[in-house]
């Protein structure tokens, strides 16, 4: 897994294509990692800009080699793997909170369960995600 600026800009460079949010957050901290590596303008031709969702839903049809997504978006897709992880001092992360109600229904708290359950972080351990 790269995760040096300089493994990252690398492994970006040689990637034949790569899908990335176009709106919201992921698509701007994409942008801020292209220009603080300085490698924008070999890397932007080869980024196709799709709707939220999309990138996944691209990755798995074989439709690019490469898809930038939020680390909590890869955890429970069983063939995805973390290939390139930013470290925090590059500012391109951004945290997600879950929230819930206490009258949600119980499937939702079940699920907030899940996502807290000690399973979730060997299994990102397993994707390289975490050491």
């Amino acid at each position: 897994v790269a995760e040096s600026p300089t493994e990252i800009a690398h492994f970006l460079q040689t990637v034949h294509s790569l899908a990335i949010t176009q709106a919201g957050t992921s698509g701007r901290q994409f942008t801020r990692l292209l220009d603080a590596l300085n490698i924008r303008d070999q890397v932007e031709p080869k980024v196709k800009l799709m709707a939220g969702g999309e990138p996944m839903a691209a990755l798995l049809a074989r439709l690019v080699e490469v898809a930038g997504l939020p680390l909590t978006n890869i955890s429970p897709v069983s063939g995805v793997a973390a290939r390139a992880i930013c470290p925090v001092d590059m500012g391109v992360h951004f945290d997600l909170a879950f929230c819930v109600r206490k009258n949600a229904i119980a499937a939702t708290h079940d699920f907030a369960a899940w996502l807290m359950d000690d399973a979730q972080s060997k299994q990102m351990q397993s994707l390289g995600i975490l050491k």
